[in-house]
């Protein structure tokens, strides 16, 4: 009988100056995530790295972890001296420099070829040295790591760097305040979660358009609610109309013919489709806030989901409690001053004001994922890792759907 092992990949978005989405980094995280909560002991970085590699080319698909972006991706000295690293295509692949490792006249030259073949060159966790000065004329991106070297460290570092034609990159961007600070003093890149922070917290008015989608959402907890009544909440505004019909007409669904009717519609969807077609609308809409802020909301609804059977849990929910475990960062407002608007369960309102029961362990598991933890998901959840690929490749596809119908 054949063994079945399981992939364990996480992946953290890398931005530009706008918020905007450029690249994945893909973390590795080994077997070792059902017994080790703080993440993964890589006892051979190139086995680590090499793993990653298989697993996004054969296992799953490079295109379905990371969609148009670039993938950044760790580059041991084995690794590279070995002559695997062109197992990756070059135009969809940034390799990442550890900084311990032993830099000679091999080393160079084989970045210099990587370069040559048309691949992208970062050097991670990056400190001015001799050694490493070798390769900054190679590089397309010097990561520096703003934890590690603070706002005059950082200073200091790019003074080092005069003259570098390439792009800097700041690490561990955990707040908004150090995200416009470091693209004040010159960084093009960005890596951290400064994007699921609020900017700003306040009591601030639902738009309209907002309201008519919440008093769906909260129609829809009702089970007894009967398809006319939902066709007449979604009837009355005319924007959230459209926006079904573009969402039910999207690529995504991949219908032979066109659905023109608001009823079809939602008899197509189903009460459960609805319900999630409107929780994506209201995330969807939100202006001045960075895509990714969306797509990581998707990934948790729909990992969420997927293990509904698991904590026999009502899938549709779930996806809900996921969806919404980011609602407070998406609208600048206070998480119960956003629930006391909806009519959740109150298993739903603990789990994500408290954290509390079986569903707030779940929202905290798929954050840690996030990360790359997998050890309390797998507490929880014995193919966590499977259904957070799961999630990120439905995410990927998802978001183009619902980008699309609402006109982004």
């Amino acid at each position: 009988m054949p063994q079945v092992s399981e992939v364990f990949i996480a992946r953290q978005p890398i931005f530009d100056r706008k918020l905007r989405v450029v690249g994945y980094e893909l973390l590795f995280r080994g077997e070792d995530a059902r017994s080790n909560p703080g993440g993964a002991r890589v006892l051979d970085p190139a086995a680590a790295t090499a793993t990653v590699v298989l697993n996004s080319l054969t296992e799953i698909g490079l295109d379905r972890i990371v969609g148009p972006h670039v993938a950044w991706v760790n580059l041991p000295r084995e690794f590279l001296l070995g002559g695997l690293a062109s197992a990756l295509p070059a135009r969809a692949t940034c390799f990442e420099v550890l900084e311990d490792q032993v830099i000679d006249d091999d080393f160079v030259e084989a970045i210099a070829e990587l370069r040559e073949q048309g691949y992208m060159i970062a050097l991670d966790d990056f400190v001015y040295d001799d050694d490493v000065a070798k390769l900054v004329p190679l590089a397309n991106v010097i990561k520096l790591d703003y934890l590690q070297h603070g706002p005059e460290g950082l200073g200091r570092q790019i003074e080092l760097l005069r003259g570098f034609k390439g792009k800097l990159l700041a690490e561990k961007v955990e707040t908004h305040e150090v995200h416009a600070y470091c693209t004040a003093i010159g960084f093009d890149l960005f890596q951290g979660f400064f994007y699921r922070k609020p900017e700003l917290m306040s009591r601030r008015r639902i738009e309209l358009n907002r309201g008519s989608v919440i008093r769906v959402i909260g129609a829809l907890q009702n089970p007894m609610l009967e398809m006319d009544e939902i066709e007449q909440l979604v009837a009355r505004d005319v924007p959230l109309s459209l926006r079904l019909l573009r969402y039910i007409n999207s690529a995504f669904f991949g219908l032979s013919h066109e659905v023109a009717s608001i009823r079809q519609a939602l008899v197509m969807l189903g009460v459960d489709n609805v319900r999630r077609w409107a929780t994506l609308t209201l995330v969807g809409s939100l202006e001045g806030k960075p895509s990714e802020l969306t797509v990581t909301a998707l990934v948790r609804a729909r990992f969420c989901e997927l293990s509904a059977d698991a904590l026999e849990l009502d899938g549709a929910q779930l996806f809900t409690l996921g969806l919404f475990s980011l609602i407070d960062a998406m609208l600048d407002l206070p998480l119960d001053g956003i629930l006391a608007e909806l009519p959740f369960p109150a298993v739903m309102r603990e789990a994500l004001l408290n954290h509390s029961g079986s569903m707030g362990e779940l929202v905290d598991a798929v954050a840690a994922m996030e990360g790359g933890y997998f050890g309390d998901a797998k507490a929880l959840v014995d193919d966590a890792a499977n259904h957070y690929v799961d999630a990120l490749m439905w995410a990927n596809d998802a978001s183009s759907a619902l980008f699309s119908a609402i006109g982004h």
